[in-house]
This record gives C-alpha cells, structure tokens and sequence, in this order.
C-alpha cells in the first residue's frame, strides 16, 4: 500500500490557472487569470486573458496599468482591447 501511496506522490498532478477578475456585457465574457500569457508573440503582457462570445473562444494576454486603472489586452484574432478596470469584478471560487 505505501508504495502505491508513493506512485501517487510521486505522479504530476495538473495545475489550474485560477480566474481572477471577470468582466462581463450581453453574450461576452473576459476573464483573467494568474496564468502566464499562452501567445509566444506577446511579450508586454504577461498574464493570461480569455474572451468567450457566442461560443467562440479567444486566447488572449493581459496587463494591468494600475496608474491609469486600464486593463490592456492582446487576443489571438488579433484584437486590442482597453478596458477599464471597473469594469471587472473579482471572481468567486466555488
């Protein structure tokens, strides 16, 4: 039994990026995450942003600009979003 217990310890176990801030308007939800930024190309935003509208969904990457109270953004359609902050509300984990 130990070393079953020890197989289990030892295996990987999968790594979730956690949403930290959700917007949402009609049919669309952006959500960023404590994730790095998924798009090599993308190198000033460092975190992970998602777009869901209709169905689709769109990689992104995200970076706050406290000063400014903007959230900027980068999407794998090769979108540009500014948002602004308050727009967000801090996710609920369930």
């Amino acid at each position: 039994m130990k070393y079953v217990l020890a197989l289990i310890a030892a295996l990987p176990m999968p790594v979730y990026a956690k949403t930290l801030y959700i917007a949402r308007s009609g049919d669309i939800t952006v959500s960023l995450t404590d994730e790095p930024c998924q798009i090599q190309a993308v190198s000033n935003l460092p975190k992970r942003a998602i777009w869901v509208e209709k169905g689709k969904t769109f990689e992104g990457c995200y970076g706050l600009q406290p000063n400014a109270g903007i959230v900027m953004a980068y999407f794998d359609d090769k979108t540009v979003a500014v948002f602004p902050g308050q727009l967000f509300e801090r996710a609920v984990e369930i």
